[in-house]
């Protein structure tokens, strides 16, 4: 087994895993900080979980439950699932795999959201006493498409490093 250097974690040669759990893990340890910065400015009074709510609101303990842990453990899951699927042996160029992760994990993340705006909506109705139900969905989408671009740029970011790190394996 390879004993690796500081470069690549050593953690990953010290378990007996799969290349393609090793490409996972990679996408998984990349995404770990975006995913604790994503939990921090949730649970620190900011405006961020306000951003959120527009999207869905599961009450006030269930929002911050939901969005600053369960949300950030999804996305993992998410990274960890899409980083598996990057095939070392492909004939894609570096910039081709970026694209195909970045791609893919993003519209599992729009999947999700337009899952959970829909399900809010259905659930909880829509409440037009003080504010228009055209102002209502158009105020959502705009944070749906606000959260879904940095999403997209993030995941660009994690893509671009989780198959950096492939290559140097």
């Amino acid at each position: 087994m390879p004993q690796g250097n500081l470069g690549h974690f050593n953690l990953l040669y010290s378990m007996k895993v799969s290349n393609e759990n090793i490409r996972g893990l990679y996408a998984l340890l990349v995404g770990f900080p975006f995913s604790c910065i994503l939990s921090y400015l949730i649970f620190k009074p900011t405006n961020v979980i306000e951003l959120f709510l527009e999207i869905a609101d599961f009450g006030v303990q269930g929002s911050s439950l939901f969005w600053g842990i369960i949300y950030p453990v999804l996305y993992l899951i998410i990274l960890f699932t899409t980083g598996k699927n990057i095939n070392h042996s492909e004939n894609n160029t570096f910039f081709q795999k970026v694209s195909k992760f970045s791609f893919s994990a993003t519209l599992k993340v729009i999947a999700i959201f337009i899952f959970l705006f829909l399900g809010d909506k259905i659930c909880n109705g829509i409440s037009t006493t003080v504010i228009p139900l055209i102002s209502v969905f158009l105020f959502s989408l705009i944070m749906l498409l606000f959260i879904i671009l940095t999403s997209a740029i993030i995941n660009f970011i994690i893509g671009f490093l989780t198959v950096k790190f492939i290559q140097k394996k």
